[in-house]
């Protein structure tokens, strides 16, 4: 019975202890377990995420706002504050009455409201506002 318990012994002491740890030379930090490889830095989305993701950057570009063409910041420039006035007074009567939408308040009636004139009067209100 004895040689049993000092086996047991000897069994344990080989389970536990410094044996048991991942020697940290074996495999450098940083390598992927599966090609063995060196990782650096995060994994790269596949091409045809980076193009998806391309395309929904362009297609949100065309579609923003953006800063005003010079053009129209020099037209707004040479604008009477009468008409700034008009404009704003115009803006905030349409925030007080909530049957009025943005095609009232921008002066455009929906049916020629294409994106180029909204734009374009979107950009002529926010300046003389």
């Amino acid at each position: 019975v004895e040689t049993e318990r000092e086996t047991e012994v000897v069994t344990d002491a080989v389970n536990i202890g410094p044996s048991l740890r991942p020697n940290p030379y074996d495999k450098p930090p940083g390598t992927d377990p599966a090609t063995g490889k060196r990782v650096i830095g995060p994994m790269v989305p596949p091409k045809a995420m980076l193009d998806a993701a391309a395309l929904e950057a362009a297609r949100w570009a065309s579609e923003s706002i953006g800063p005003a063409p010079p053009e129209i910041v020099e037209e707004v420039e040479l604008t009477g504050m009468d008409a700034k006035i008009a404009a704003a007074d115009k803006a905030l009567a349409a925030d007080a009455d909530p049957a009025k939408d943005a095609y009232d308040v921008l002066g455009v009636p929906p049916t020629e409201a294409t994106n180029a004139v909204l734009k374009k009067t979107y950009w002529r209100m926010s300046l003389m506002v």
